[in-house]
């Protein structure tokens, strides 16, 4: 009966790191370990998230480890571990505490400078913003996510800065991402500006906010914008990031309008490639029927 498991190395964080049980390997269903009682930091599992295994636990346990992130008790590279097993679990049904308990989680760590976790972020919340589009609940996101990058815009800035690491700069993109999904109004604001000072030579723009910037226009709705973009994305043949970033937009516009004219264009190989035509179908009958459900 039990030929076919795995013998599974178990180790653990806690704090203080002397108080950790110790490791041992999992070779039944089943295990009980005994926890220390003067501990400040609930048991985690798999430290540095090295163990190839997911790890569950009870809402109980949940609470007391996101109090453990507040208080700055549990390093980045374990929250990343944690959020990555609950959300592989809640993608396949079995995470019981449910997606609230990974938003609680995510909130713990809102002041968090990693962004690979504000990537992982990011990916979690645009898939729940995906199911909840057109609901009475996707307002209730949009409020939240305006709340969870408030403290973080104010750690990082809305503008790349020449001094900054690499991960302050993909910490910023994720969170203006966040905003731009959400219409934070300030990050909507900060973009689109970008994008009516630069029209004239969008390439002046920062590689990070650019796509950022079209897509909040692409937000707006203008037709005036769509039109400028357009005639950009005709006369773009040897920027091609640029060219990519003006396809996404177009390609984002809602409306019956747009979805037509986009439709049109996949129709010339000039401007459209046939390997490229499945992505821009896509996106626009997707913005379209976002826009026949307003």
């Amino acid at each position: 009966e039990h030929q076919n498991l795995w013998q599974v190395p178990i180790d653990f964080v806690s704090s203080p790191e002397d108080s950790n049980p110790k490791p041992f390997i999992l070779k039944k269903e089943h295990h009980h370990v005994q926890l220390p009682k003067d501990q400040d930091l609930p048991i985690k599992l798999n430290k540095n998230g090295q163990g190839f295994y997911v790890t569950s636990y009870s809402v109980e346990f949940l609470a007391g480890i996101s109090k453990a992130i507040s208080n700055s008790k549990l390093e980045s590279l374990e929250i990343l571990n944690l959020l990555c097993d609950f959300i592989s679990l809640n993608r396949a049904g079995q995470f019981e505490p449910g997606a609230g308990a990974i938003l609680d989680l995510i909130s713990s760590s809102k002041e968090t400078v990693n962004s690979h976790l504000w990537g992982l972020t990011g990916s979690f919340l645009g898939y729940i913003h995906q199911h909840l589009k057109q609901t009475d609940q996707e307002g209730l996101l949009a409020d939240y996510i305006c709340q969870l990058i408030t403290p973080a815009k104010l750690k990082f800035g809305l503008t790349p800065k020449d001094s900054e690491s690499p991960n302050q700069t993909g910490a910023r993109f994720e969170i203006l991402s966040l905003g731009a999904m959400s219409k934070d109004t300030e990050v909507h604001q900060h973009l689109l500006a970008l994008y009516d000072a630069n029209t004239a030579d969008l390439t002046n723009l920062h590689p990070e906010q650019r796509l950022l910037a079209l897509y909040c226009v692409s937000r707006r709705g203008l037709a005036k914008d769509y039109k400028l973009l357009l005639d950009l994305y005709k006369a773009s043949h040897e920027d091609v990031n640029l060219r990519e970033d003006l396809a996404y937009a177009l390609t984002t516009f809602e409306g019956e309008t747009y979805a037509k004219q986009n439709l049109a264009i996949t129709q010339d190989p000039e401007l459209v490639r046939s390997q490229n035509i499945l992505s821009w179908v896509s996106l626009t009958l997707t913005a379209s029927s976002v826009s026949k459900k307003v």
